[in-house]
């Protein structure tokens, strides 16, 4: 990823939603603190544990808990490295899955996010302007893996910036960045509906920035599809441009194509 290409488009998503520039930094810096003590995965330990396999993107959609049975039931969830965005990971718990990697701010379902990370999940843990109170009081508690995102300039090796500005598109972002030669975007809706296992009972100005980023996410999505396959397995909710929805049969077929090689 271009860093100055992505500060660009930041800066256009940062005016557009009024984000201070100065406190995603200061976020970054704190979560960077925060990390000291701990050994976190390197960009090539996390290249090595996707493995040019295809990544399974899991958002936290309407129909996140049909596309995720759909995937169970044909018994693929294994055959794919398994990135979830925050809320997601309370499906998969549920479903007796264990994500491979959680990417939050945070502000999603705490106790899940912890027990997956006891389990051996992988969480990339997202710092910005407005969740520096959170980065302190729950960092620490995280017994699994951990590294650090940033939507600013990073601080590698500890927190860096793969791109991506939502917990889904992030996902996406950092799949590319990390070598897959695929990704697949389950309870990816982005339309109107904010789904059972993203934040609940938004209404007024917070339900429009809600809305408002999960437009945000489809842009930056159909813009990395230049750079990398993505389909869209999501059963319901909107079209993403540039991204061709797809089929069980060709989730399959792609599968089996790339762990022939």
């Amino acid at each position: 990823m271009d860093l100055a290409s992505w500060m660009d488009t930041y800066r256009g998503i940062a005016a557009e939603l009024s984000l201070d520039e100065e406190r995603d930094a200061e976020a970054t810096a704190l979560l960077s603190s925060l990390l000291d003590e701990r050994v976190v995965p390197s960009v090539a330990a996390l290249r090595s544990s996707v493995g040019g396999n295809v990544v399974g993107v899991w958002g936290a959609g309407p129909s996140l808990e049909r596309d995720l049975n759909a995937v169970l039931d044909g018994g693929l969830l294994h055959s794919m490295v398994n990135f979830v965005a925050d809320g997601a990971v309370t499906a998969f718990l549920e479903g007796g899955a264990v994500p491979d990697t959680v990417f939050t701010d945070l502000d999603g379902p705490g106790k899940d996010l912890l027990r997956a990370s006891s389990l051996g999940c992988t969480t990339v843990i997202h710092a910005h302007g407005d969740n520096m109170p959170l980065l302190r009081s729950m960092v620490r508690a995280f017994t699994g893996p951990v590294v650090g995102s940033t939507q600013v300039r990073p601080a590698p090796p500890r927190v860096l910036n793969l791109g991506g500005f939502t917990d889904g598109d992030r996902a996406a972002h950092w799949a590319c960045e990390l070598g897959a030669p695929a990704a697949f975007l389950f309870g990816m809706d982005l339309g109107t509906t904010v789904g059972h296992y993203s934040k609940r009972c938004l209404s007024g100005p917070q339900l429009d920035r809600k809305l408002a980023k999960l437009r945000i996410a489809g842009s930056l999505l159909s813009s990395l599809a230049a750079r990398m396959a993505i389909y869209n397995f999501t059963s319901s909710g909107s079209r993403i441009p540039s991204i061709p929805n797809a089929s069980f049969s060709e989730l399959l077929a792609i599968v089996v194509k790339v762990k022939s090689h």
